[in-house]
């Protein structure tokens, strides 16, 4: 289990606030992330956007390799 948080910024556009928290499951091999950001609008849309939001939520499960299959030659 962890959690994280960041900040992102664009060149005379905006900056963006993230907080997430990722979820270990009970199989090593998955985890589930639940995520929010908000962009606030710095340029000359600020006074007509105030800002957008986005939630994430991502499950993850790796799929193992197929197992290889080896032959013997009678010779």
């Amino acid at each position: 289990q962890s959690v994280y948080g960041g900040l992102t910024g664009r060149v005379s556009d905006g900056v963006g606030l993230m907080l997430g928290y990722i979820q270990k499951l009970n199989d090593p091999s998955s985890n589930l992330t639940i995520g929010y950001s908000y962009d606030i609008t710095m340029n000359k849309l600020r006074d007509i956007s105030k800002g957008s939001h986005e939630f994430v939520l991502r499950y993850i499960k790796l799929i193992p390799p197929p197992p290889v299959q080896k032959s013997k030659h009678p010779r």
